[in-house]
């Protein structure tokens, strides 16, 4: 089997999501325009805070928990999830520093036979990992700090919304079966 890489720079449109396997690398911020669109679009249960002078910290919050960089400790999230029509996979790498990043792409080049067998061809998935001690240790204490997957996923706000449960009103098709809306992220051969 062979395999052509492709880099497109930041400042590149890419086009649609899901004609080819995509390796978007590198937290949101100033640097990264898809990774901010990835975030706002599928992984709608992250919020990356960019970094702030007064602060003067970088971190990111899945699920209400803040993953916070120390120089003792940095972290990463490490996503696959397809776009809302298919098709080819998007791995998202994003850390809180580029040695995050390294370590979320190695991470997942050393443990890919496992989240296959975790996760399957098909399944979304959302893990932080946590580097530890990266200024003495670099990318090679990489340990999974916790599975997200259940809430870094959240479903898009539908129009129409009625009640407080957030159950939509009742919409039937002609053959007596709700319309089927595809949520981004998760594969539509679920």
């Amino acid at each position: 089997m062979r395999a052509r890489a492709d880099r497109v720079g930041e400042n590149q449109p890419t086009g649609e999501i899901g004609r080819l396997t995509e390796f978007c690398v590198g937290g949101p911020g100033g640097a990264s325009p898809r990774s901010v669109t990835h975030v706002r679009a599928i992984l709608r249960g992250v919020a990356y805070e960019v970094f702030d002078e007064e602060k003067r910290r970088l971190s990111f919050t899945v699920g209400g928990t803040e993953y916070v960089y120390s120089p003792e400790t940095s972290y990463v999230l490490l996503a696959r999830f397809w776009g809302p029509v298919g098709g080819r996979p998007v791995f998202f790498i994003g850390g809180l520093t580029a040695g995050s990043n390294l370590a979320g792409a190695r991470y997942l080049a050393r443990y890919h036979p496992e989240l296959y067998r975790q996760f399957g061809a098909d399944r979304p998935f959302a893990l932080v990992l946590r580097i530890v001690e990266p200024a003495a240790y670099g990318t090679d204490f990489t340990e999974l700090a916790a599975d997200v997957t259940d809430v870094a996923f959240q479903p898009a706000p539908q129009p129409g919304v009625i009640d407080s449960a957030g159950t939509p009103p009742s919409t039937n098709s002609d053959d007596g079966d709700p319309p089927r809306t595809l949520q981004p992220g998760v594969s539509p051969a679920q």
